[in-house]
């Protein structure tokens, strides 16, 4: 019979490598070969680690972890609160691990402002899912989105929180500037449940909707605040910007959504969902239903109908289900 511990480290990797994280855990305390092979960086990708306060800095140093992909930073301890340098501390610490691709949490921390800002981009560029912290300054933005124009970061999915802290410097950024951003990453939620003033400009949505008319880009997956104020934007613009993406989320009007229908259906279109949400009755009506048929036909239902409390009297939706 073979001994196991004769095999080849590398060998002995790959047997680890098909362990589940507790098998792991419990195999690196067998014997001294076994934790000093558990030691290898690529058996521990899977690792969250959970940050909360100081202490737990350390863990960011240890040897297993150097390939660590994910950190969730708990909720603001009191002591954190008034500790002005613990969040660009942890920017430093996690800066030399370049495999991290997910930060959970930092939102909570006013903090964030106090990190250097070339080193909170150099962090955040590689992740692939970024919530913009929401107390950054017009700085820390203003580079940001200036790295995701120019396609340098690893960001994949973006969401642009609509805190009062943070919304009135995302629309200091240029409209041009926000667009060629935004327009490079592939999912982008634009502040989902906000009410103005925390939601993108016009002018920014229109310079989104302009830039991916006019090239190829890389977003795919597109979702618009409700209350956003797009009425003015050329419904060709939107019809046409629409179904280059796969999926869309969004609010327009009757002249926007009929642009956007007749291409999906007449025309060349990449639009595999579309959610148009709180459409007026009036608004229905007045589609054309032959259209609105074919559409139904090649992505399935794509709208909701709002309802006024003085309508539903059953008192439990405020919203119908659109398909006919």
């Amino acid at each position: 019979m073979c001994d196991i511990n004769r095999l080849p480290a590398e060998i002995l990797i790959k047997i680890f490598q098909s362990f589940a994280p507790r098998d792991l855990k419990t195999a690196v305390l067998v014997c001294p070969l076994w934790r000093k092979v558990g030691e290898d960086t690529t058996l521990w990708t899977w690792a969250v680690v959970k940050i909360n306060t100081r202490d737990d800095f350390q863990k960011l140093n240890t040897e297993r972890l150097g390939m660590l992909q994910e950190i969730e930073v708990l909720p603001i301890p009191s002591v954190n609160e008034t500790d002005e340098t613990f969040v660009p501390d942890l920017f430093k610490a996690i800066s030399n691990i370049p495999t991290v691709r997910r930060i959970h949490g930092l939102y909570h921390y006013e903090n964030i402002s106090k990190v250097d800002p070339d080193l909170l981009v150099s962090v955040a560029n590689r992740l692939e899912q970024l919530t913009l912290f929401g107390h950054m300054t017009t700085e820390q933005l203003e580079l940001m989105f200036r790295q995701m124009a120019e396609n340098t970061t690893h960001v994949k999915a973006l969401v642009v929180g609509g805190t009062p802290a943070t919304f009135p410097r995302v629309r200091q950024i240029s409209a041009q500037l926000f667009a060629s951003a935004v327009s490079n990453v592939v999912d982008v939620v634009l502040c989902d449940s906000c009410l103005p003033p925390y939601i993108p400009s016009f002018q920014q949505i229109e310079a989104l909707f302009v830039a991916i008319t006019r090239s190829e880009r890389s977003l795919k997956k597109l979702s618009v605040a409700l209350y956003s104020d797009l009425a003015d934007i050329d419904p060709d613009t939107v019809g046409s910007a629409l179904n280059r993406l796969e999926e869309v989320q969004i609010h327009v009007n009757v002249a926007q959504l009929t642009a956007t229908l007749r291409i999906l259906v007449y025309g060349e279109s990449r639009l595999k969902k579309l959610m148009v949400e709180g459409m007026d009755p009036a608004d229905v009506e007045g589609l054309d239903p032959d259209l609105v048929k074919r559409a139904q036909e090649k992505i399935g239902n794509f709208y909701t109908v709002y309802v006024s409390e003085e309508e539903d009297d059953s008192n439990e939706d405020e919203y119908e289900d659109g398909e006919e």
